[in-house]
């Protein structure tokens, strides 16, 4: 097996021999393991008392803040080696639920296999929970194809009405991205409980299909279909990306009168929410009555204030922040740097450069666009180059940042440069990337190669121009004398 929790078979530690005690499932520290065993072991409830057997097993392998994959390791070489009652589903069930909380999801499929085996050597069947535990295991590794052959497991054990099977299926299924098969098996579902409306949604928040998640809900809420804070939350995050101030002030008063807020991560979903629709003060009230707040939280308000041009705002929740034991992460970092661009703080985006370089933060290609974005603003443009070129991946807003930024601060001929690097590279330039070419002609009184690219523009790339576009040839044109032309340019 793939990680550390599942190991060779070895022999069991000797271990004291206390009284007997008849056991009873709790958590487990792994020094008191083998006394435990041992106990069981002398009073024989180990070999006679399946009960018995199946509570230590659990305590043993079911993870809490204590468990290491040496607990797992023990539970998975008590299985194996025994000495036991004769194993069943419930035996193989415990261990495949634990790797599969534990973070050891390949794991828990490796032993659903084996499990497989046993079932014709010793005739032990996988239940409905076997299928379950082993189709989230699917999801979580985003394995669509086995979590297909899963299912046809299934159907041939008869388990396909089991509502464990089908909500976990309906989950496997969205979370690997084929929605419409989700769909699907959410429709056969005669009586839909919260667990399975919860499943199809968080298929359509996986992926990113926002209207739909609202659409969902709005759908509940006609048939009056039973909801919780997991589905709100849902429905919150996609009432921000979408803009839906109404339904999401629906939940947010709703959540309010039932007492959720206490909810962190609903809370959170809500500050978010009205952060994203323009509701500051409001996201700002409960933000301040949140008794405990994670980086998402902090995150959610600083780039509410830096999208609303409030940045004076978010650099000071920001400091705000850093007296907190709660660390910045790459989002709060895009959003500080933004703030800082739109104020000219080099010092402020400066230390943030050096925070991402001590912490080690993956530079993804949005915060490197941020950081390029932030020294070409700051008029430091041999700093957004070098940020640019310490980038692992660049996309067209990488691009574009620094071509507008090169085009701002006079340096117009290396901006196309720059440009006709970028096509070279294969990237699709934008609406955007445009504006920054014909800047840059502007500055550098390039009449005729601004004219290409203005035309370029729709018979190349299907871009059709818009009024910065237009503004740009107007600028162009006037600055090289041109002012008849660049007056019927405007009359066109």
């Amino acid at each position: 097996m793939a990680t550390a929790a599942v190991v060779s078979a070895a022999a069991l530690p000797a271990a004291p021999s206390p009284s007997p005690v008849r056991y009873t499932p709790r958590r487990a520290a792994l020094r008191d393991v083998p006394q435990l065993h041992a106990a069981l072991l002398k009073s024989g409830e180990l070999t006679t008392s399946p009960e018995s057997f199946h509570s230590f097993l659990e305590a043993t392998a079911l993870p809490s803040p204590a468990t290491t994959a040496a607990h797992l390791s023990y539970a998975i070489r008590l299985l194996r080696l025994g000495p036991h009652p004769p194993l069943s589903a419930r035996s193989y069930n415990i261990l495949i639920r634990a790797l599969f909380r534990a973070g050891h999801p390949e794991d828990a499929l490796h032993l659903f296999v084996e499990m497989l085996d046993a079932a014709i050597a010793a005739n032990v069947c996988p239940d409905q929970h076997t299928i379950a535990n082993t189709v989230k295991s699917c999801a979580r590794m985003y394995a669509l194809a086995t979590g297909r052959s899963v299912q046809a497991y299934a159907v041939k054990l008869g388990f396909m009405a089991d509502q464990f099977v089908l909500n976990s299926l309906i989950h496997m299924y969205a979370s690997c991205g084929d929605v419409a098969a989700a769909q699907v098996l959410f429709n056969t579902v005669e009586e839909k409980g919260v667990v399975t409306w919860n499943a199809m949604i968080a298929g359509y928040v996986k992926n990113g299909d926002w209207k739909e998640v609202v659409e969902m809900f709005k759908g509940m809420l006609e048939v009056q279909a039973p909801f919780d804070e997991v589905t709100l939350v849902s429905v919150a995050t996609a009432c921000g990306k979408i803009g839906d101030s109404k339904l999401g002030e629906r939940i947010g008063v709703y959540a309010e009168e039932k007492g959720m807020v206490r909810n962190r991560n609903l809370a959170t979903a809500l500050v978010d929410m009205y952060a994203k629709c323009g509701e500051l003060d409001k996201a700002r009230r409960l933000f301040d009555r949140m008794h405990s707040r994670d980086v998402v939280a902090w995150s959610a308000m600083i780039s509410g204030y830096t999208q609303a041009d409030r940045c004076r705002e978010a650099l000071t929740i920001f400091n705000e922040m850093q007296a907190t034991e709660v660390n910045p992460n790459d989002v709060t970092m895009v959003s500080v740097l933004s703030a800082c661009a739109v104020l000219g703080a080099l010092e402020m985006g400066k230390w943030v450069h050096s925070y991402i370089r001590r912490k080690a933060l993956p530079l993804t290609v949005v915060l490197g666009t941020a950081l390029v974005d932030f020294y070409a603003k700051c008029g430091c443009i041999e700093d957004a180059v070098k940020a640019f070129e310490s980038m692992p991946v660049r996309n067209s807003w990488t691009w574009t940042a620094l071509i507008k930024g090169m085009a701002s601060n006079g340096r117009g001929r290396e901006a196309l440069e720059l440009f006709s690097s970028m096509r070279e590279a294969n990237i699709e330039p934008t609406d955007v990337t445009f504006i920054g070419v014909l800047l840059a002609c502007s500055h550098n009184c390039l009449v005729e190669e601004g004219r290409r690219h203005f035309d370029s523009m729709t018979q190349d790339y299907g871009i059709h121009p818009r009024i910065e576009h237009y503004g740009c040839m107007v600028d162009l044109l006037g600055r090289a004398g041109l002012i008849d032309e660049a007056h019927q340019f405007i009359r066109k």
